[in-house]
């Protein structure tokens, strides 16, 4: 039996604390696109908003990630792959998309422990959430210009869980209860 889980969501919504986890439960390989991100950004000598930049003129940085995936979903059998366009490239996974109030999702990002998990320095809330809801937009068009779809558009997915007011605990149990009845 394969199991193919991709994730994503809305900052702060628990996309990586879940893919940790499943990955666990199920012995699952997991990556990460942000991860990879942020290296295609040190192997450059970039920051990851100046990356951002250079994508804008030269997607060859998102096509050569896009077709790692596409090879990880046709060779790869058990894993979890976070990423904005996962779904997309790896329609044979069960799709999941979290979302959480954006203040919140800022309130979380704040507050990691982790500093390679926080992807950028915000002096306050409000900041956070203004910047937060820029990447949004940016990453939307972003998408919707190179490969025609919206990663925000929650009818792509499998599954939608709003994480606002859930504790972790009950998200995996969502999760997990979903991939058992549909795997």
């Amino acid at each position: 039996m394969s199991l193919k889980i991709t994730i994503t969501g809305t900052p702060g919504s628990g996309k990586s604390v879940m893919a940790e986890k499943l990955c666990e439960e199920f012995n699952l390989n997991y990556y990460d696109l942000g991860k990879l991100m942020r290296k295609a950004a040190a192997d450059r000598n970039l920051t990851l908003e100046e990356l951002r930049e250079v994508r804008k003129k030269d997607d060859s940085i998102d096509i050569g990630l896009d077709n790692e995936m596409k090879r990880i979903g046709e060779e790869e059998t058990d894993f979890v792959f976070v990423g904005r366009v996962t779904f997309h490239f790896i329609p044979d996974s069960i799709k999941i998309f979290f979302k959480c109030d954006l203040e919140e999702g800022a309130r979380r990002i704040l507050g990691h422990h982790d500093e390679s998990r926080k992807v950028e320095q915000f002096s306050d809330i409000q900041e956070a959430v203004t910047k937060l809801k820029e990447r949004q937009k940016v990453d939307e068009t972003f998408y919707k210009d190179l490969y025609g779809v919206d990663p925000f558009d929650e009818s792509n997915y499998d599954l939608v869980i709003d994480t606002t007011e859930l504790k972790v605990g009950q998200v995996y149990q969502k999760v997990k209860d979903f991939i058992k009845q549909n795997n």
